[in-house]
């Protein structure tokens, strides 16, 4: 059956002044945050993300620009000789906005968004404009990866987001100057794919910035894309799929709202998170960051763990 977009839950999305280098402002993050949950109805989330500007919010590129540079908002046309099968940079020829947005989504929406807004004007001590909007789910349209805590119980305090925040963004400056582990190197002699040579990966230019955003909701959000496979992180045996998903199910079936996620596990007659379960297909967590584009290393999560003092893992989800 089709879905029926007048059906489907509505956001409202905060839309507060902005300039390109307000989001590293930890106390201004911290404040935003503090004033969500008492906006948050039974069940909803929240989602603080960047996007670049353009009309009402709508997102039209994976990055913006650094302060200072201007830009169009049209992509131009590829150069004419470039051959239509060459592997590109995904933000080759694309011209994002100069100064993004910082954005609150609320789902589902507050009845009375101007009280809402009103709220976060009061209690943020932000200027804010509201608009409804689609589901979130197009903030990352090609799929993206989620650091969530492995202890889904775990209190994440406004502090402790404002600081995770801005770890993402020193993480993605980092991140985005690497090789993507899915790209081609320039010494392959065989071609990637059937038409599809080989090319050299360059970075961004210095000040770009990858889409990211960061979540939490009252109850627990699920992540999850097609995949198999639980391993136990204690003795490292792989774990029979219909068992670990048998649990899961009846964990969720006694306590739809606020399920048991600590299972027993046969290998070793250990009681675990489900979390603590090494896969990267699924997860459950009640704050979480967002980010595409990338790869995340043990060395990038043992420095959130640190910061956080949680440990954290990572999923990928695509579309």
């Amino acid at each position: 059956m089709p879905h029926d977009p007048a059906r489907m839950p509505r956001f409202c999305t905060f839309r507060f002044t902005h300039a390109p280098e307000d989001y590293l402002d930890a106390g201004r993050i911290a404040r935003i945050w503090q004033a969500t949950p008492s906006l948050l109805r039974s069940g909803g989330e929240a989602h603080l993300h960047v996007t670049p500007l353009s009309g009402d919010g709508d997102q039209d590129s994976d990055y913006f620009l650094e302060p200072g540079l201007a830009a169009a908002g049209v992509p131009p046309a590829p150069p004419a000789d470039l051959p239509e099968n060459r592997i590109r940079n995904p933000w080759e020829h694309q011209t994002p906005f100069a100064a993004p947005a910082l954005m609150l989504s609320l789902s589902p929406a507050p009845e009375k968004p101007e009280a809402a807004a009103q709220a976060l004007r009061e209690n943020a001590g932000e200027p804010v404009a509201w608009h409804t909007a689609a589901p979130l789910a197009q903030l990352f349209p090609s799929g993206n990866s989620v650091l969530l805590p492995v202890d889904t119980e775990v209190v994440i305090t406004p502090d402790k987001a404002a600081a995770a925040w801005r770890w993402l963004d020193a993480f993605l400056q980092r991140a985005q100057q690497r090789r993507p582990d899915f790209w081609p190197s320039a010494s392959d002699t065989g071609p990637v794919a059937a038409g599809f040579p080989p090319c050299p990966w360059l970075p961004p230019p210095a000040g770009w910035r990858l889409r990211r955003a960061m979540s939490c909701s009252r109850s627990l959000m699920s992540f999850a894309a097609p995949g198999e496979g639980f391993r136990c992180p204690r003795c490292g045996e792989d774990l029979d799929d219909e068992y670990i998903m048998a649990a899961l199910s009846e964990a969720f079936e006694a306590n739809p709202e606020d399920p048991d996620l600590l299972l027993r596990v046969p290998c070793c007659d250990t009681i675990l998170p489900f979390n603590a379960l090494e896969t990267t297909w699924i997860g459950f967590a009640r704050f979480c960051l967002h980010f595409s584009g990338c790869s995340c290393t043990p060395e990038d999560l043992a420095e959130l763990n640190a910061l956080i003092g949680t440990p954290f893992k990572i999923v990928h989800v695509h579309d």
